[in-house]
């Protein structure tokens, strides 16, 4: 059982191609660390997750999320979740295949984004 999770950030991939797209650091509102501390405690798919902060560092193929419509993309979520009884830092690694939306980009630069909301979550895996 875990209850907490830091140092999150997700490897993207294109999800039609599978070619790597960006590796990115993103904060985690309470909402979607629960979302994500539920899949991971008791398996249970979030409908959607809303990434915050997300800072690209991208690949030959990037091509950022879009505001106008949702984008195929596969990920690999990475973090270290806290143990909920010794407390001990634990690397999981979530794949998923999902459709993200850009929702927020003030500044209006490509490598860096308020929000992206991810939707129809389907898991691929869980490696502890």
């Amino acid at each position: 059982m875990f209850s907490n999770i830091t140092n999150p950030e997700i490897f993207i991939y294109d999800g039609e191609t599978g070619e790597p797209i960006s590796q990115t650091q993103f904060s985690l509102s309470l909402d979607a660390e629960r979302a994500l501390l539920d899949l991971v405690n008791y398996n249970i798919i979030p409908p959607r997750l809303l990434l915050l902060d997300l800072k690209f560092k991208p690949e030959e193929n990037y091509t950022p999320p879009s505001l106008s419509g949702p984008v195929k993309r596969i990920g690999a979520i990475k973090g270290l979740f806290t143990d909920a009884y010794s407390g001990e830092l634990i690397p999981v690694e979530i794949r998923i295949r999902y459709d993200a939306r850009a929702r927020g980009n003030l500044q209006g630069g490509e490598y860096f984004f308020d929000s992206v909301e991810y939707s129809n979550i389907e898991l691929e895996d869980i490696i502890y």
